[in-house]
Parts: C-alpha cells; structure tokens; sequence
C-alpha cells in the first residue's frame, strides 16, 4: 500500500516495529517474534531463504522448483504457493519456543568443564557426544564433526546467536490506556522509558 511513497512505508514499518518490541516485552510470543525478524530483514540480501529454522528449533531445507516450494526433510511432501505458507505449515508442525527472549546482555553460561553438553546463546541445548577425539551431537540437523570440543562450542555459539528483543523498558507504574477508533479496534497504549 506504501509502496509508492517511501517515506510513509518507513514510517508505518517503525511503528509497527516499536509496536511488536512493546507486545514482546509484555508477553514473549514467537509468532510476533518471528515478524519483528521479518521487519528487521527486511531488504537485507544476506537473508538466507535455502533454509528454515521452526519454533522447536529443527531445521528444514527449503526448495523452489515449478510446482511450488517444499523442504525435502519433511516426512509427507507437500507443495506450497510461496515460502511463507510452507513456513507457517513447518512452524505449525513445531511448536515450541527454543529461542528464549533477551531483554538484557545475555545471563545464559554454558558449563565449559562437561563434555557431554553445551548450552548455546540462545538457549538450545546440545548434548555431546565423543568416539576417538571426534566431537558431534545428534542435535546438529546434519552430520557434522569436529576435532576439538572448543571450535565445536565456538560452531554452536556462532550458528545460534541470542535474540535481543528490544532496547527499551515498559513502565509497569502507569497504567496502560484503551483506545478505541472510529473502526471499533482498540489499542492499548502503554508508556515506555523513550
């Protein structure tokens, strides 16, 4: 609709972006989370789009051929019209929410000193396992291995950042405000520290 007229388009996509950072931080949901990424990558060419990561955190390959998209990891092959349908069913599939919210620097420490897991920014955990000074976990969504547990934590780390949801606070002292538009929606407006 604002196609047309950038200006109105970057307008109406910050609000929507302060609007989802606010909903967030009151109530963590992955579906919002999931369009505050989507806003966030917006026009980013580094999107990776050959892959998609579900709620409960596995990872389904992504295929575009004539007949639509599908993801060749699932049990049943479906073919959708676009990406996003083939998203919502996968995520559909998955529920869960794997990646805890951070609203501050990140709390999580991984226990360097045991073997047998690592616990990752984001919160995934990965059991580990070792066969001959070779490193891997059946948690990796394919086969991978590493010759030292340090540069397999530092895969893990690097391959599942935490989540910063926002960088402001909602003050709980006031008392959010009900506005209802001529429409009939209603908005609760709350006061945050910016």
């Amino acid at each position: 609709m604002y196609d047309s007229d950038p200006s109105k388009m970057d307008s109406f996509v910050s609000t929507m972006k302060s609007m989802l950072e606010d909903s967030l931080n009151l109530n963590p949901n992955c579906n919002l989370d999931y369009l505050l990424t989507l806003i966030n990558d917006d026009g980013s060419s580094q999107q990776d789009t050959s892959a998609h990561i579900t709620p409960s955190c596995k990872e389904y390959t992504v295929s575009d051929d004539s007949i639509g998209y599908s993801s060749p990891d699932m049990k049943k092959m479906m073919y959708f019209v676009n990406r996003e349908s083939l998203i919502r069913y996968l995520d559909s599939l998955n529920p869960g929410d794997c990646h805890q919210p951070s609203y501050s620097t990140n709390s999580r420490t991984s226990d360097t000193t045991d073997e047998t897991k690592h616990v990752a920014p984001n919160g995934k955990v990965y059991r580990i396992t070792s066969s001959d000074n070779i490193y891997t976990s059946i948690d990796f969504a394919g086969s991978k291995e590493f010759s030292d547990l340090a540069t397999m934590r530092q895969y893990i780390n690097k391959h599942n950042p935490v989540t910063v949801l926002w960088d402001h606070e909602v003050d709980t002292s006031f008392t959010p405000i009900t506005y209802l538009t001529a429409n009939n929606k209603s908005y609760t407006i709350y006061k945050t520290n910016k």
